[in-house]
């Protein structure tokens, strides 16, 4: 397909793989994003993955837009001041966990202190997925509506908090190069 030298059939292409895989992981009892994920994971390993990352980034554009829409539909700014202290307190204390413990494998794997901090505090937050997993812990009965804008807020939160702390991180950094 990609010999062909059109833009268009690649595009068709790679959407009907990743909506294909999609399908078929659903029809299987998965979820369509893991297809979907997979998917992905394949055809960043084709040759011709930097012409269809191009050809796709303006979907990407479109569906981080409306995932983040419907998110923020979903969040319950009544509920987040019921219980900003947990929630806080929850998005500190998995951040903090998180950012400690990512840190330290990566100074084990031998990076310097400052990478291992930036390293820890730039995947310190809570994922999109986790909205994924929360939805099907909902929908199967695993999780209340309680628990879900729990972990919806902690999730938000910990998003909101992570350029500070990229920013943080930096000036830590720097400082620690100086000593180092």
């Amino acid at each position: 397909i990609a010999r062909q030298n059109s833009r268009e059939l690649l595009f068709l292409a790679t959407l009907g793989v990743v909506f294909g895989a999609g399908a078929a992981f659903h029809k299987m009892g998965f979820s369509f994003a893991l297809g979907a994920f997979v998917a992905g994971m394949l055809l960043s390993e084709t040759d011709f993955r930097s012409q269809a990352h191009d050809d796709v980034a303006g979907l990407r554009d479109l569906f981080a837009l409306i995932f983040f829409a419907s998110v923020g539909m979903l969040f319950d700014p009544r509920a987040f001041m019921a219980k900003a202290s947990t929630i806080i307190s929850l998005t500190v204390g998995v951040v903090v966990l998180k950012a400690v413990v990512i840190a330290a494998i990566t100074r084990i794997f031998g990076c310097s202190t400052g990478r291992a901090l930036t390293v820890g505090v730039g995947l310190a937050q809570v994922g999109e997925f986790a909205f994924v997993i929360g939805g099907a812990g909902t929908a199967l009965g695993l999780l209340t509506a309680d628990s879900f804008s729990l972990l919806l807020s902690v999730t938000l939160l910990s998003m909101v908090v992570t350029p500070g702390l990229f920013a943080l991180a930096n000036y830590a950094t720097r400082r620690l190069g100086s000593v180092e």
